[in-house]
């Protein structure tokens, strides 16, 4: 969605945009030098931004064209900097930065004091302190989903449709990166902002007139704190959208009301957070204020008005011992979501999860972020890559609850072998039966039973 919104934005004054996916081309590089590039841009995640610099390497030595690193990686930890074939990083909102830059380097003017913007220069780094957040979205252009449509029809055919329509979030989950990104914005705006509900539904029309769309997928984290613009947008989707759709929610923000509303909207599928079944650990130490009670009672009226659930979960906290663990998984089978994700604790530094890890003894002592490198980040199905990296007795029979985590919700009653076999040593045979559940997920939005069982073969190949 960033890259799409920096798109429509730059192209909206007049550049020429392209975009590669790396993974969906044959030649990348002869891809990327076939249209010819004034200058190249990455967006990244941290971990992913090993694997860009890889692919940075490989197109600098080809093209020896400037380049430019946006995303969350480079605005938490914009040392990156120092990496030779990075010329400049962007931090936080990028839309009005990179549209200085462009304009400097195309009029070959000085390109050092734009704000957002790190750069090299005579063997010095310059550090730009950050502009003000953009106040109203709705003077953005729509994002520019046509970017990836003409390129990947295979994106323009998925039946399924993300959308964001929120900026920033106001909670301070210790495990998160918001904390750290309210405080570099400290002073600069306010920074939970959401676009106007008639610009939110104008989009949902466009894509459903532009492409393949059964099914939308609000993604923001924070959909339903503002209650009045969350049911003016309900409102008016039931009645000018009208598809099934997803959306992930704040349970404590949620009420029976709320989840009326959403189902006579056609939702199909909510997504929250649990994230820790012991609710002093919860409020004390991740920071989510919520109570037990709450996420129970709502889950079972998800379930009564026929709405499928999906929860996030976290595993392997410092300090955890398999009782808290086993608290999780009990709080889930309460109302026994149709998918109980579950995620190893990542504890990125500059995170406050990862400064009480280290107060707790539970981080090696030269902890950085390249230690992070082979661990499972975000749902990753690399068998040989979900681990921990936090230093704690039990931490091995945690990994293994975490790849048994769905099956002890959906099925208590064979806890105690479970909890037997997480005595073993990790191996791949458990990575392997962590990844079925998945497989559900994949297949759920195929019609009919042969569309089902090729998309089922289709995990295989």
């Amino acid at each position: 969605m960033g890259t799409m919104a920096l798109s429509s934005f730059v192209k909206k004054h007049g550049y020429e945009v392209d975009v590669f996916i790396h993974q969906l081309e044959k030649d990348l590089v002869g891809a990327v030098l076939e249209v010819e590039p004034d200058i190249l841009a990455f967006s990244a995640s941290t971990t992913e931004h090993q694997f860009a610099l890889k692919l940075i390497e490989k197109l600098k030595a080809e093209t020896n064209l400037p380049i430019i690193m946006g995303g969350p990686h480079p605005t938490f930890y914009p040392e990156i900097i120092e990496h030779p074939n990075i010329d400049f990083i962007c931090r936080g909102e990028g839309e009005y930065a990179l549209l200085e830059l462009l304009g400097a380097l195309k009029d070959g003017t000085d390109c050092t004091k734009i704000k957002n913007i790190w750069m090299k220069k005579d063997g010095k780094i310059i550090k730009n302190e950050e502009r003000s957040l953009i106040a109203d979205l709705d003077t953005l252009p729509m994002p520019d989903r046509e970017l990836y449509y003409r390129r990947y029809e295979v994106l323009r055919n998925s039946p399924t449709k993300a959308v964001y329509f929120i900026r920033g979030c106001p909670f301070d989950c210790t495990y998160c990166f918001n904390k750290a990104m309210k405080d570099m914005y400290k002073g600069k705006g306010a920074y939970v902002r959401a676009r106007s509900v008639e610009k939110c539904i104008s989009e949902l029309k466009y894509i459903v007139e532009n492409s393949t769309t059964e099914w939308f997928h609000f993604n923001d984290d924070t959909l339903n704190v503002n209650r009045k613009w969350f049911y003016e947008l309900l409102n008016r989707y039931k009645e000018e959208v009208r598809l099934g759709f997803i959306c992930n929610l704040r349970i404590d923000f949620a009420d029976e009301k709320m989840i009326d509303k959403l189902s006579e909207a056609g939702v199909d599928r909510i997504n929250f957070g649990v994230e820790h079944g012991n609710e002093q650990f919860r409020r004390e130490v991740l920071k989510r204020d919520m109570a037990n009670e709450h996420i129970i009672n709502l889950g079972k009226y998800m379930k009564k008005k026929g709405i499928r659930i999906f929860t996030a979960n976290i595993i392997g906290f410092p300090g955890e011992t398999i009782g808290m663990a086993m608290e999780t998984i009990r709080l889930n089978s309460y109302f026994k979501p149709e998918f109980a994700s579950c995620d190893i604790l990542q504890p990125y530094p500059k995170t406050e999860i990862a400064n009480y890890a280290i107060k707790k003894g539970c981080l090696a002592s030269d902890y950085s972020i390249d230690s992070l490198g082979r661990t499972n980040i975000a749902h990753s199905h690399n068998v040989n890559s979900s681990y921990s990296i936090i230093k704690q007795d039990n931490i091995r029979r945690l990994e293994n609850i975490h790849k048994f985590f769905h099956y002890m919700v959906m099925y208590p009653f064979l806890n105690p072998i479970f909890l037997l076999l997480s005595k073993l040593p990790p191996n791949k045979i458990f990575a392997h039966i962590w990844q079925l559940p998945e497989i559900r997920k994949k297949i759920r939005y195929s019609s009919g039973f042969k569309a089902k069982l090729k998309e089922f073969m289709k995990l295989f190949n």
